[in-house]
């Protein structure tokens, strides 16, 4: 029978468990029930992990936690983060959620290596600092407002997970709900590998970082974004793959990505562009609209000299579509393949036929269109 716990029966059931002298200590409980209640002193714990709804830990104990190495709070909080942080000399591991009281979230820590942050909800969080010289992996999830100030010191961070969650307008028109930089690995190797080489690769895999930017005319309310500030807030510039994920429902495609491409660390980083055409329909917006602004963007000329490849998904073959094919071609001095994903219900027969005689003036770049069950179509066969 699931029973609800009080604060006086849950503080109580955590001084039985510190008599215990527990080195794990594991709580999980469902209830939604807004619970403060102090943390006690673990003192032999070398692992705390507690699945807590709606629980807020409010007073410390004025003691170290000398073998703790590990801490994961799930639905429940820490007021005091910061002296938390200071009062684990042996941290390897934090996975958290920042309090929503707190204003300043500080992760200063000489020995953490996992660090796993969330800064969301009705939080009044205005500035995130984290100072972790041995820190090897972080993941930071945050509701991004335009005062919050990010600084992040963590020189020999292997593998990043950077995502901001929005409620805004870009360019002034644009609605931008996430922008996400993520580190991947790239297996090289060879079956049946016996070369020093070949197991180095697996050891330590070759790593490259993904851009990650979701944007959509749905919303036309909320506080516009410096978006060019944004890009200077990433912990990292380093990023050698863009995605764009376009929800713009009929809407002129091309002044957007022009905008996009030409901002100095995109354009001068990308190497491979990926974009996912989400809803996106044929029918024309409305005269005037802001989304073909500038009015020339399409004599407009950038140089995309470190774009290598391209691909195009969900790809319908709509005006906006086919202006964008031919503005990365142009761009692209060096680009090598272009990969076109058709939509399910695409005309096929003309898209590719389109496609195909575009990419006849640019002789050196691979061009490929297949169809949405995977099919390639060929060339000989329009």
């Amino acid at each position: 029978m699931r029973r609800n716990v009080d604060t006086l029966r849950f503080a109580s059931l955590l001084r039985a468990a510190v008599r215990l002298s527990p080195q794990e200590v594991v709580f999980t409980h469902d209830s939604f029930k807004c619970i403060n209640v102090d943390l006690p002193w673990f003192h032999c714990a070398t692992s705390i992990e507690m699945k807590l709804y709606a629980f807020r830990f409010t007073q410390l104990p004025a003691k170290k936690f000398s073998a703790l190495e590990r801490l994961c709070l799930t639905g429940c909080t820490i007021l005091n983060l910061v002296t938390m942080v200071t009062f684990c000399p042996r941290l390897r591991v934090l996975k958290v959620k920042a309090d929503r009281f707190a204003r300043d979230v500080t992760i200063n820590s000489e020995s953490l290596q996992e660090l796993f942050l969330s800064v969301y909800g009705d939080t009044k969080c205005q500035s995130i600092q984290i100072m972790t010289p041995l820190l090897k992996q972080v993941k930071l999830d945050v509701l991004s407002c335009s005062d919050l100030s990010v600084s992040i010191s963590a020189p020999n961070v292997e593998k990043l997970s950077w995502l901001l969650t929005y409620n805004a307008l870009m360019f002034g028109f644009w609605s931008l709900h996430s922008l996400s930089l993520e580190t991947i690995e790239s297996y090289k190797y060879n079956d049946g590998m016996s070369s020093k080489e070949d197991e180095d690769a697996c050891l330590h895999p070759p790593r490259c970082h993904v851009l990650s930017l979701r944007i959509s005319t749905n919303n036309r309310f909320g506080a516009v974004l410096n978006f060019e500030r944004e890009m200077e807030r990433l912990p990292t510039t380093n990023f050698t793959v863009l995605e764009l994920h376009l929800n713009v429902t009929g809407h002129v495609l091309g002044p957007l990505v022009l905008r996009l491409l030409m901002m100095h660390h995109i354009r001068t980083a990308t190497q491979r562009l990926k974009v996912f055409l989400w809803d996106w329909s044929k029918s024309k917006c409305l005269e005037k609209c802001p989304c073909d602004e500038p009015k020339n963007w399409r004599s407009q000329s950038i140089s995309l000299t470190h774009l290598k490849d391209v691909e195009i998904n969900n790809f319908k073959g709509g005006d906006g579509e086919i202006d964008f094919v031919k503005m990365t071609l142009r761009w692209a001095p060096k680009l090598n393949t272009m990969t076109i994903n058709l939509a399910h219900d695409a005309d096929i027969g003309r898209c590719a036929t389109n496609i195909y005689s575009i990419s006849l003036a640019y002789p050196f770049v691979n061009c490929s269109v297949y169809q949405c069950s995977g099919g390639l179509v060929q060339q000989t066969c329009l």
